[in-house]
């Protein structure tokens, strides 16, 4: 009966992802960005800390924190090789950061946090790195499918 009336009225019960996710787990440093503008290309930083992914998209990621992000917050992500300012190349914390991971910095916006955990949606990313996460999650797929029951046969 539910089902119906959902049916027929049109509601959506779900909604589904653009993009797939796909575990993958990434040391990053990340920084808080104060007063973020669109297109701003000189940046006021404030803390920065380092950060493990759980998840990748090409739309957005999961990582940890250590209950500082609230949503709505701006952060960078930064992978070592990106890494330009004296105190971050000179961190005690670089040195678990990975490199190579992304080719420039990706800025991001906090979507949803909880305790040690937040979700984030990429605001502005190169193609190559999009490209590249899009392929991180679709080589390591968060479920994998299960078979559908055989029937019996009759």
């Amino acid at each position: 009966m539910l089902r119906k009336l959902i049916k027929k009225t049109g509601i959506k019960t779900h909604i589904k992802r653009k993009f797939p996710r796909g575990e993958q787990s990434v040391k990053l440093c990340a920084t808080l960005l104060i007063n973020y503008k669109p297109g701003q290309k000189v940046f006021k930083y404030g803390d920065c800390f380092s950060t493990r992914t759980y998840n990748v998209s090409g739309s957005g990621m999961c990582i940890s924190h250590p209950d500082r992000l609230l949503a709505g917050k701006i952060i960078m992500l930064n992978s070592k090789n990106n890494l330009k300012k004296v105190e971050c190349i000179n961190c005690a914390m670089v040195g678990i950061v990975n490199d190579g991971f992304i080719n420039k910095p990706i800025i991001a916006k906090v979507i949803w946090a909880s305790e040690n955990r937040c979700g984030i949606e990429y605001i502005d990313i190169a193609d190559s790195d999009r490209r590249q996460m899009d392929r991180l999650a679709k080589a390591n797929p968060l479920s994998k499918p299960t078979p559908e029951p055989e029937k019996p046969s009759k």
